[in-house]
């Protein structure tokens, strides 16, 4: 979302446009081609940033991201408040990571057993639930337009199997 945000910004006419993240580099939730994409565009990523304070209507603050992750594997930035960083900006693009609903995380908690998630086989069937198919986001995280849609494909040739079986 933040490159694509990142790329529309240039595209639409803006002279300089920074993107600033919490992960590293090779930790961005992008496909590794995207960034080098991005910095051959002529759009300057400054990657291990969090956001401290708007200081002002032009002026934003960021603190060093020491990591993102906890040793579970849930998000939970650590800063490094040694570090910092200040950028001023005519305009300024929140592209900010999204979590499952918690309505949603209740729901599938108790209907699959996760609460981020839904496991399913190589036909896309959700284990444990006959003639019931799932694909993108739900199933394999955040991810690209491309891979759910591959996954809708491989979903719905999996449906028509199952329909033409039950003839």
């Amino acid at each position: 979302m933040a490159c694509d945000a990142a790329r529309v910004a240039l595209e639409r006419g803006a002279t300089k446009v920074s993107l600033v993240c919490l992960e590293k580099r090779e930790e961005m939730p992008a496909l590794g081609r995207e960034a080098v994409e991005l910095v051959q565009a002529g759009i300057e990523i400054r990657d291990g940033w969090g956001p401290r304070a708007l200081a002002s209507d032009s002026k934003m603050l960021f603190r060093g991201c020491a990591s993102i992750l906890d040793e579970a594997g849930r998000f939970n930035p650590v800063y490094d408040e040694s570090r910092s960083l200040e950028m001023e900006f005519d305009q300024l693009i929140w592209a900010v990571g999204q979590a499952v609903e918690p309505d949603l995380a209740l729901c599938l908690k108790k209907e699959f057993g996760r609460e981020e998630g839904i496991e399913v086989n190589e036909q896309m069937e959700v284990r444990g639930r006959p003639g019931v198919f799932a694909g993108g986001d739900i199933v394999r995280g955040a991810g690209t337009v491309v891979e759910a849609v591959a996954d809708g494909r491989r979903a719905a040739a999996a449906i028509d199997r199952h329909l033409r079986e039950r003839v």
